[in-house]
């Protein structure tokens, strides 16, 4: 029994005497679930004085089939809820003005049907928006011209705000509309009211020491429009604080990639969203009098949010029929066989695709490491810290995995001896070129989960240096950071949110509960020119054959609502 589900265990049956094996038992199945990122389990229901029906406030909820720990199932209420409500809002739009407006922001594209214009319609007519899309296929480009139509169509002047799970994730969003934002053809009082920073939703939201937030349903955002990025990555509970503290007048704005792994907590919001996309006949109608976009109808149920999903899927960053593009596409499809034979079409190294590299084995994987490297050991030769950031983000490995010799922990170790025997770096813990990921929010310094730092000597101390806003760079010492970790390899989850010019997919020997087709594609398309798998492959193709689907109910109190 895990050890949550073994202490919990002990805290109910003081409070009720002890509980039959068959309850222990389904108590430690659900345990292991919430672990697993399930936000329930399916069990048939128990006779219990701790578990009650929706709304008796008992510890355990049985939902029909679905029994939940009750916080769990007051999350999964609150955001089926709340995004139902939104979702039912629709906005009066002058479609006349309308259908100039995006002509103007969205030229004549080649892709048909233009689903970026499409989105954008989509957001000004009504509150709630799901935009999803994998790497390169304009979620940026797209939001940022729907916030431009927003503020034109809008009376006053608008409070929008943008947010991502992590800060790493929260500085690449503020990056891209930075470099996008004065590509807007509109006036500069409109581009005034774009904002160019994003936070993380955690310092949006306003934490406080006890671990609540300053903002919730009596104290809600000041804004009009919030846009959040990433958000494959929010997990139920953070997804329902957001929610609670959303304007009742304010739209909602989600980016992300279906396709990516979920959030690593309990919860599956965005994804669940997106299996709900069912445009009706009278929005798919309205849709192309305001964009001249013609959607195709849905063969799935209708529900409250169907109309609220919008999917890109033209890629502007992986060309046409060039390798990453088509691995990424067999790998969503599941198709191993596929898979395996664009990687290795004579069993070789897969030169056949210099997108691609294949190799069946870690053996030589430090001596990849070298030349993968070089310029950025170079550059901290040099004492040059705006090209060792640089560099940095040429090359990666990530990993499945954070315990093993192909786990994260693994490889750091591996990699800094190797380095430590070649006398690149010195013995000491905080050597010149560390990279460090920060772990855990620090509020007081400013240093958010995912934040990368490049460890540098200076006046004979070490100092790490963080990128601030613009081209600026914050120092710290070590002893001022928080928890944090070394960042020579990531794992699949910590990358999500970031890309690297080539990616080394370093995958274990064995098979894992923990490889899915989720976590391969997520990792292959953070590559943005290469990406290398090195693993075997039976491994691979069982874990491209492997769909990971959490079990939650929220799909069902959405298609009810």
């Amino acid at each position: 029994m895990p050890d949550f589900s073994f202490e919990l265990n002990r805290s109910f049956e003081r409070l009720c005497g002890p509980q039959s094996d068959e309850f222990k038992t389904t108590l430690s199945k659900l345990c292991a679930a919430l672990a697993a990122g399930h936000s329930c389990i399916r069990a048939a229901p128990l006779s219990s004085p701790l578990i009650g029906w929706p709304g008796e406030f008992k510890p355990l909820t049985q939902d029909k089939d679905r029994l939940y720990l009750t916080r769990y199932w007051w999350y999964e209420s609150s955001v089926g809820q709340k995004l139902s409500q939104l979702a039912k809002e629709k906005c009066t739009v002058d479609l006349q003005q309308l259908a100039p407006l995006l002509n103007s922001l969205f030229p004549p594209s080649a892709i048909s049907p233009d689903m970026q214009k499409a989105a954008a319609a989509a957001a000004v007519m009504q509150k709630l928006t799901v935009i999803s899309g994998g790497p390169g296929t304009g979620k940026t480009t797209t939001v940022l011209r729907i916030l431009a139509a927003l503020q034109i169509v809008a009376n006053n002047t608008l409070n929008i705000k943008m947010a991502a799970p992590t800060g790493k994730a929260a500085a690449r969003m503020s990056e891209s509309v930075r470099e996008r934002k004065f590509d807007l053809p509109v006036a500069e009082a409109t581009l005034a009211v774009i904002p160019e920073t994003a936070s993380t939703l955690h310092r949006l939201l306003g934490p406080r020491p006890d671990g609540s937030f300053k903002h919730g349903k009596d104290n809600p955002l000041a804004l009009d429009v919030l846009v959040v990025d990433e958000a494959s990555m929010i997990d139920l509970a953070l997804m329902a604080q957001l929610l609670d503290a959303l304007p009742v007048d304010a739209r909602l704005i989600l980016l992300g990639d279906k396709d990516q792994l979920d959030a690593v907590d309990a919860g599956a919001v965005f994804a669940e969203l997106c299996s709900l996309k069912s445009p009706s006949p009278a929005f798919i109608a309205a849709l192309k009098a305001a964009s001249g976009v013609e959607i195709s109808p849905s063969k799935a149920a209708s529900s409250c949010v169907g109309n609220a999903i919008m999917t890109l899927q033209h890629s502007h960053r992986f060309a046409a029929g060039g390798g990453i593009g088509k691995l990424a596409s067999l790998v969503n499809a599941g198709d191993a066989k596929g898979a395996l034979a664009l990687l290795q079409p004579n069993d070789l190294f897969a030169e056949a695709e210099p997108e691609l590299g294949w190799q069946a084995n870690s053996k030589n994987l430090l001596t990849r490491c070298d030349s993968g490297y070089q310029a950025y050991w170079q550059a901290v030769q040099q004492n040059d810290v705006a090209a060792a950031f640089i560099a940095f983000d040429t090359f990666r490995i990530l990993t499945a995995l954070r315990e093993g010799q192909a786990g994260v922990m693994g490889v750091n170790q591996q990699l800094e001896d190797h380095w430590r025997a070649k006398n690149l770096i010195s013995a000491d813990v905080w050597y010149a070129g560390r990279p460090i990921l920060i772990t855990q929010n620090d509020y007081g310094v400013q240093l958010y989960n995912g934040d990368i730092g490049l460890t540098f000597i200076q006046d004979g101390a070490p100092r790490v240096a963080f990128k601030g806003e613009g081209n600026t760079l914050r120092w710290f010492s070590p002893a001022r950071l928080p928890s944090h970790e070394t960042a020579l390899a990531l794992t699949v989850h910590k990358s999500q949110g970031s890309e690297f010019d080539t990616v080394i997919l370093l995958l274990p020997n064995e098979a894992h509960e923990l490889l899915s087709r989720s976590l391969i594609y997520t990792g292959l398309t953070r590559a943005k020119k290469r990406v290398e798998i090195w693993g075997n492959n039976e491994v691979l193709s069982k874990a491209i054959t492997k769909q990971a689907i959490r079990q939650s109910g929220l799909a069902a109190v959405l298609k009810a609502a």
